[in-house]
């Protein structure tokens, strides 16, 4: 993707807090202008006022096609083009596999597997050039995966790990499938300090503690540090990765056996 980094448009789903946030953030320090994107409309418009004058907001659910469609539309009516499509909106979910409803499983894989499935569609017309309004070819995507699933397993993740998995391999489809024009790159953050983990730690979902010590960098990641690793594969300083997947888990999957 010739257009530098300063000139692009974004979008950025889930984007309203956390992980999401933190790469909208990154993204408009580095000159880019975002289209926020959540489900609620007053966390949509705090969002855009916290972000200044780059990020225009589009609340829109993601895990359906009539709100996918919305979001597209909106974004290309306003600026003409999108040039990165970042598919962050997700869920967690923790529970032991013999419990976890149909619903349940049903709802995870929507909003983080089929989310990414509609916007990639959905983006992917815009920037290949077959949209209605014949908006110019070109662009990339990144997904947002994890460790768990995307590169390992973790007990009671069933339906999370899932959808992760499947993240991956959506992305390395849609790298074969759309390159040149379209890279397409997946970020797996190991464990995170948001408001997501932090009820799972208060839950006894998870031990932060513990995670800490299993992480040679001694602690989890902080948003911007994920946002950073969404930014390297968006930019052209990545031109030339696509299907790839970065693990971003401050070397959690290696492990420190001796702490």
């Amino acid at each position: 993707m010739g257009r530098p980094l300063a000139e692009q448009v974004a979008v950025v789903t889930g984007s309203t807090r956390g992980i999401g946030l933190a790469i909208a953030t990154r993204l408009t320090e580095h000159g880019v202008t975002v289209v926020v994107n959540g489900r609620d409309p007053e966390r949509v418009e705090v969002a855009v006022h916290a972000l200044g004058r780059r990020a225009y907001g589009v609340p829109a659910d993601v895990t359906t096609l009539a709100g996918t469609a919305r979001l597209a539309a909106e974004a290309a009516q306003r600026f003409g083009r999108v040039d990165l499509l970042v598919n962050n909106a997700g869920m967690a979910q923790a529970k032991p596999t013999l419990d976890v409803s149909i619903e349940e499983w049903q709802t995870c894989l929507d909003t983080n597997l089929t989310a990414t499935f509609l916007c990639s569609q959905a983006f992917g017309r815009i920037m290949l050039g077959t949209a209605e309004k014949g908006i110019a070819a070109g662009g990339a995507i990144v997904n947002v995966s994890s460790m768990v699933g995307g590169v390992t397993g973790s007990p009671m993740r069933a339906a999370y790990a899932a959808a992760k998995a499947g993240v991956v391999a959506l992305t390395k489809v849609l790298a074969a499938e759309w390159g040149p024009a379209i890279r397409c790159n997946a970020v797996a953050p190991g464990y995170v300090e948001t408001d997501m983990t932090a009820l799972l730690d208060a839950e006894g979902r998870i031990d932060v503690e513990a995670i800490g010590r299993k992480t040679p960098m001694g602690r989890m990641a902080f948003p911007s540090e994920i946002a950073d690793a969404v930014v390297l594969l968006a930019s052209p300083a990545a031109a030339f990765v696509t299907g790839a997947t970065l693990v971003v888990d401050g070397g959690f999957m290696v492990g420190a056996p001796w702490a």
